[in-house]
């Protein structure tokens, strides 16, 4: 992954530099570092598992099971496609190019906070289809809650100081900030705290290789956003109205998730629904400290981003280590730190 990073990032060194049609050239070289990334795995295979033998073999009943799992995974990565271009579309048709270019930021900026609670669930997925497999389907269930909760605190952390001071960070990155911008990020960024629970939950599905309804329930309702939208757009509502539709079916598909999911793994409704709303309690009271900081202090400044971030993370600290932990959790945490503290010593 490093490796696959850090190419990319000689790749856009390249393409500032080098003449002629630098959209072709992007493209062509990102996608020698797919077939790169395909290659680099075959060998990490061979020469990690030598009882792992890559011989080319025809099986009509592996194929037909592994293209109806990649099929049914593949609409729901379609439909999530579908919602993010249609939207696009949809922006362009009732607005000026700046509108798009102002959600296209948005989704930038939290695409990067995105990535650090997605990563951290990449440690735990292993563990998810490990524990079902052998047969601990009670405990793959704690883990998934317990996995959702801490996805949900590694975005809040870096989601409370981006989203009260949107308009400072913006106007540091880009000299002319299009209008909505701000007011974008701050609701993509809300999206995005009710989405991280889709990781965890996609994990536990796929794990069962029973995703069917899974993913007709998620992938439907996800496409779901571009009608409605639609609809609000024709009645003259404003761009940002989009994400209002795209947060209430998030919150929509969480719901029936949940349920799809407590058919599929036995997983507690209630248990699942109680740690949510912990969570969603947790991020409010979270919020309140820093917010009036916010309004106590000088807006547009250094200062004003400083105080904000750091009563966040305070605030962040004190709410999510009363609130947000079982006892049981904070135990082992002072444990951890104690441990580490004595090491050293």
């Amino acid at each position: 992954s490093i490796f696959d990073a850090v190419l990319k990032l000689v790749i856009i060194g390249i393409v500032h530099y080098m003449d002629g049609d630098k959209l072709i050239l992007y493209v062509a070289l990102f996608t020698s570092i797919s077939i790169a990334n395909i290659v680099a795995y075959l060998l990490y295979v061979k020469a990690c598992y030598r009882q792992v033998e890559i011989i080319p073999r025809w099986d009509t009943v592996c194929f037909r099971e592994l293209f109806s799992y990649c099929s049914w995974y593949m609409y729901g990565s379609v439909s999530q496609l579908i919602k993010n271009q249609g939207i696009n579309v949809l922006l362009n048709m009732f607005f000026n190019p700046v509108v798009n270019a102002a959600r296209a930021i948005a989704f930038q900026v939290d695409g990067a906070i995105m990535s650090l609670s997605n990563n951290f669930f990449l440690a735990t997925r292993p563990q998810v289809y490990m524990l079902y497999g052998a047969g601990k389907v009670h405990e793959m269930n704690d883990l998934i809650i317990q996995s959702t909760r801490y996805c949900f605190y590694l975005l809040l952390f870096f989601a409370m100081p981006l989203f009260l001071e949107a308009s400072y960070i913006l106007h540091l990155w880009l000299e002319n900030v299009p209008d909505y911008t701000v007011l974008f990020l701050q609701l993509v960024i809300v999206c995005s705290l009710v989405d991280s629970t889709n990781s965890p939950a996609i994990a536990c599905a796929l794990a069962t290789n029973k995703i069917r309804t899974f993913e007709l329930v998620q992938g439907g309702l996800t496409i779901m956003n571009l009608p409605i939208s639609y609809i609000f757009l024709k009645q003259g509502c404003t761009p940002q109205v989009t994400l209002y539709v795209s947060l209430f079916i998030s919150l929509l598909i969480l719901v029936i998730r949940t349920i799809v999911l407590n058919k599929l793994t036995g997983l507690s409704i209630i248990k699942y629904f109680r740690a949510v709303a912990g969570m969603f309690i947790v991020a409010a009271l979270s919020f309140i400290f820093p917010f009036i900081v916010k309004l106590f202090s000088s807006d547009g400044s250094i200062v004003s981003f400083l105080l904000v971030g750091g009563s966040s993370c305070i605030s962040f600290i004190i709410c999510v280590w009363n609130l947000g932990l079982s006892k049981a959790e904070r135990y082992k945490i002072g444990a951890s730190i104690k441990s580490r503290i004595n090491k050293r010593r």
